[in-house]
Formats: C-alpha cells, sequence, structure tokens
C-alpha cells in the first residue's frame, strides 16, 4: 500500500491501466520525510522543491468535460497531499498521519503547474505540479506534534543498469528501467537524484559482479564517472522463468556506503508495472536513509500533551511585540482561529512588499510568535496591512496581527 502513492506520479498511462491503483494512492505511499519554517528564511539549508509533488496524474469522468476536471484535480490534489505527507514525516509516524484530517486543503495548496493535460467531453486527464506552501504544511504539523525533515541531500548520481536475460520478456525494453526512473520525481525528492547513462568503458563482468553485490568493483565503476562520490548503481536483472525482477542498489550515497537487493514478481500482462514500482521503492530506499540517518529532523515547536495555548505572561507578550535589537527586525504575535485561517494569514503577509525573512519562534494552536523584517517599521506596516487584508495594532503586551 505504500507504494501505489509514488506509482500514480508515472503518467497517465498507469492511472488509465488502474484507477483502483490510483485510488489506493490517495492513502498510501512510499515517500519520507521533510518541513522548515514559515518561508525559505525559517530553516536555512532547507529546501522548499520539497513541497513539491511533481508529475502527478489525474484522471476523472463527469457529466461534462469542465465538471471532470474539477474533479480530477480535487482528488488529485488531496491524493498529492498525502504524498507530500509521506515525504515529511517519518515512517515511525505514518499511523498518526492516518488520523489526520485535513477540513480545507486549498489552505495548503500553493500552485498547480499543467505539464500534460488532454480532455474529451465528459474525461479529464493530465499530468500536474501539485505545490504546497511550506508554512501552512510546517504549521499543520507543529500544531499535530509530528516530526519531520526537509533539508534535500546532497544530489547524488543515479546510473540505471539493465542486465539483459537469457530470453526476453514480452512488453518490457531495455530501456524501460531507465524510463522508470525518469518518471519518478527525483527532482523535488528528498534525495534529488542526477541520471547517467552506463559508459561504453565499463566492462560487463564489472556489471554482473555488483550484481552478485561484489562491492570492490566499485571503485572502478566510479573511475568512468570521474571518480564521483555519490555515485549509486540501479541494476535490474529480469529472470522471466520465475517471472521476477531483481534489484541491486550498490554505491555511495550521502549517508554512506549501500548494497540493497529486492526481488518484485510481475505480471505477464503487465510487466511494466512491476519495473515502474521498483523505482518508486527504489527511490523510498535513498530517502528512507537519508530521513534515518543524514537528514535533520525538526520536530514541534510545542511538547505533546499541552492544551494548545501558549503559556505567556505580561513580560514574555511584551518581549513578543518588541522590535529585536540591531537592524529592522521586528517581533510580533499573530492571532487566529484555526489552521486555516494560519495559513491565510502567512500568505498575505508574505505577499505585503517589503516584508521578508519571516521567522517562526512559537506558536500553539491559537497564537504563534514570529519575527520579520520591515524597512519602514511596524507602524507604516499597520498602515499597509488593511490593503492585504490583515489588522496590525498595538496593544499593552505589544504588536499583535489578525487576518480579515
Amino acid at each position: 500500500m505504500q507504494i501505489h502513492d509514488g506509482l500514480r506520479q508515472h503518467g497517465v498511462r498507469q492511472v488509465r491501466r488502474g484507477r483502483q491503483r490510483a485510488r489506493a494512492a490517495a492513502i498510501a505511499g512510499i515517500c519520507l520525510a521533510t518541513l522548515f519554517g514559515l518561508t525559505p528564511a525559517y530553516a536555512a539549508g532547507a529546501d522548499a522543491s520539497v513541497y513539491t509533488v511533481g508529475g502527478f496524474p489525474v484522471d476523472a469522468h463527469a457529466g461534462d468535460a469542465v465538471a471532470a476536471k474539477k474533479a480530477a484535480i480535487a482528488d488529485g490534489q488531496q491524493a498529492a497531499l498525502r504524498s507530500l505527507f509521506k515525504r515529511l514525516v517519518p515512517v515511525t509516524a505514518y499511523p498518526r498521519l492516518r488520523k489526520l484530517k485535513i477540513a480545507k486543503p486549498d489552505a495548503l495548496l500553493d500552485g498547480i503547474a499543467v505539464r500534460s493535460e488532454r480532455n474529451s467531453t465528459t474525461e479529464y486527464i493530465a499530468n500536474l505540479d501539485f505545490s504546497f506552501r511550506p508554512d501552512a504544511v510546517r504549521a499543520l504539523f507543529d500544531l499535530e506534534n509530528l516530526p519531520y525533515v526537509d533539508t534535500q541531500a546532497p544530489v547524488l548520481t543515479l546510473v540505471p543498469v539493465w542486465l539483459s536475460a537469457t530470453q526476453p520478456i514480452p512488453g518490457l525494453q531495455p530501456d524501460a528501467w531507465t524510463t522508470a526512473w525518469t518518471n519518478v520525481d527525483i527532482k523535488h525528492a528528498l534525495t534529488p537524484v542526477k541520471l547517467e547513462t552506463l559508459k561504453p568503458g565499463v566492462h560487463p563482468d564489472t556489471v554482473a559482479a555488483l550484481a552478485k553485490g561484489d562491492t570492490t568493483l566499485l571503485r572502478t565503476f566510479a573511475g568512468e564517472y570521474g571518480g564521483e562520490e555519490r555515485l549509486v548503481v540501479a541494476i535490474l536483472m529480469p529472470q522471466p522463468k520465475e517471472r521476477k525482477l531483481q534489484v541491486t542498489l550498490v554505491g555511495r550515497d550521502a549517508v554512506g556506503s549501500l548494497a540493497w537487493v529486492k526481488n518484485y514478481r510481475f505480471d505477464a500482462e503487465d510487466p511494466a508495472y512491476a519495473v515502474e514500482l521498483a523505482a518508486v521503492v527504489s527511490l523510498g530506499v535513498l530517502e528512507g536513509r537519508w530521513k534515518a540517518a543524514g537528514g535533520r529532523v525538526r520536530g514541534p515547536l510545542r511538547e505533546p500533551g499541552q492544551d494548545g495555548q501558549e503559556q505567556a505572561g505580561t513580560s514574555s507578550a511584551a518581549t513578543a511585540g518588541a522590535a529585536l535589537t540591531g537592524g529592522d527586525a521586528l517581533r510580533l504575535s499573530v492571532e487566529y482561529r484555526n489552521i486555516g485561517e494560519w495559513a491565510n494569514i502567512s500568505k498575505r503577509l508574505g505577499e505585503v512588499p517589503g516584508v521578508e525573512n519571516i521567522d517562526v519562534a512559537g506558536m500553539s494552536g491559537r497564537s504563534a510568535r514570529i519575527s520579520l523584517r520591515y524597512p519602514d517599521g511596524l507602524e507604516k506596516l499597520a498602515e499597509v496591512a488593511p490593503r492585504y487584508g490583515l489588522s496590525l495594532r498595538q496593544n499593552a503586551g505589544g504588536w499583535v496581527l489578525t487576518g480579515p
């Protein structure tokens, strides 16, 4: 079940081939964990691209083309969001994700980009990039006390290699393995991948030895790629008689040495599905290693068991409303009724010209403490805020920002 969500990212062909797989994808996935802060300044080193689920296929039928498109996008958005959660949250916290209910997923969405689309009078099929708002997703995870990892690993070079079988498998071509990797969302993964083809100078015996787990020839293999430090060879070896595909990942990623083998059974009617599945799982293995050993796990800003309200006296409130020392960095409080309103306020604040370096210092279920930079000071920001649907006022405890 954890696999199907990733498979939905492979293309419209796979979606049409099995809508049941697509529906299962909405509730399960293979991707792994990550989170930042309110803006890129919130968590240095984090990459906002991990909040984009790229190449996500959607498909829906309805009474007319407009309704079909609306239904496809709504369903795809929900499923892509679940994929994102699986990417960002450690596997140990997956059971808690199942209980997570999102009343207004639109509050987490930043935008949709179309890679390809086609439609009829009753059907809409497309490949879309769903970009979600890092600030809103982080806030949600903070409120739910969920850990996350949002710093991408250094890019690694991956070489997909197809070891020819003694007899061909109908429906599979030697380039199927490379194609499967190009269809996986390797750009936005926690472990971004650069694909390379097999160099002509690599001897077949070297690949065969690596497929058997002999890592002594890794240095020789890497030499053909300029001694690349982070290099993983993904070898797929078909076994037609057993109807299996053996996949070996061997090399070195950002975590360290890697030697991993898994077999996949394939259906004679649809062998390509197993190849696509193997690519998704393999990427998940790389992401899982980074999450477990290399990535920085970020946690909630409040401890489990709190009542959701900040314990702030007059002095702490005054500190939250006072200007920071040095430059034009300022502190203020944000008040909201729910996570959707928090997301709306933070988005509007980010649209105010001159506002930058927004950073969340702490938050609860109803309020947050943030700092930002604005060249004209908070008094001037209070005058500008209403144009963006915000209200900034000063009280005895300091400056307080609210929504419309």
